[in-house]
């Protein structure tokens, strides 16, 4: 792999890892209730987008290996 391309992979581990935690986050209702309704919304957007960013970075890893 290039070294622009493990950067890519790296990018999207770390990315991973970040949405995992904002999604526990988002699934431990205890707390994410507790919390003003702009701001669930706004972590809910975010999470949304995290999400749509590593379906990118996923398809230009599996683009790598063609």
């Amino acid at each position: 792999m290039k070294p622009h391309q493990e950067r890519v992979v790296i990018e999207r581990n770390e990315l991973n890892e970040k949405l995992y935690k904002l999604k526990s986050f988002i699934d431990d209702r205890k707390i994410f209730e507790n919390i003003p309704l702009e701001e669930q919304d706004r972590l809910i957007r975010q999470c949304n987008i995290m999400q749509n960013y590593l379906n990118v970075l996923d398809e230009r890893i599996t683009s790598f290996k063609e």
